[in-house]
């Protein structure tokens, strides 16, 4: 197993089958001859955790609910509520969406959210003064600010 997984590795690509052309078919579509099969975005990082981990637990200190605990499979389900629900906003890919919030779940699946949508997301610190912020916010050009304080 592993010499076959060195070669694929090799070769980038894994090969199924011949075309009737005589070339061969392989997996990865428009990745062919790349190093990886699907592209490296950051929504793949929670489908991997929702894939091999559905069940692992989550927990979260926030200011209104001292421990919130949920699991992958849920958060990445709401996360892809959140992706469509951008979507119906009319925002197009490549946008950019503002996010002003602590680190918590919320947040949590905001990023992914986001970023699985096709969204730039633009993480502002809550930190900062206001008129840190609001200049932040103009020069980033968002066109839409996430706010959970």
């Amino acid at each position: 197993m592993v010499a076959v997984w060195a070669q694929i590795a090799i070769v980038a690509t894994v090969v199924i089958g011949r075309l009737p052309d005589g070339r061969l078919a392989t997996k990865g579509g428009s990745m062919r001859g790349l190093m990886m099969d699907r592209p490296l975005v950051v929504s793949s990082i929670l489908q991997h955790a929702e894939r091999n981990f559905p069940d692992r637990e989550i927990v979260s200190v926030t200011a209104d609910n001292p421990l919130h605990r949920t699991n992958y499979a849920e958060c990445a389900a709401r996360a892809r509520r959140l992706a469509n629900a951008l979507k119906r906003l009319g925002l197009e890919r490549g946008d950019r969406v503002g996010t002003l919030a602590w680190n918590d779940y919320r947040h949590f699946e905001a990023y992914y959210g986001i970023g699985g949508a096709g969204y730039v997301c633009h993480t502002i610190n809550p930190r900062l003064f206001p008129e840190q912020i609001a200049f932040i916010i103009n020069h980033a050009d968002d066109q839409y600010v996430m706010v959970d304080l």
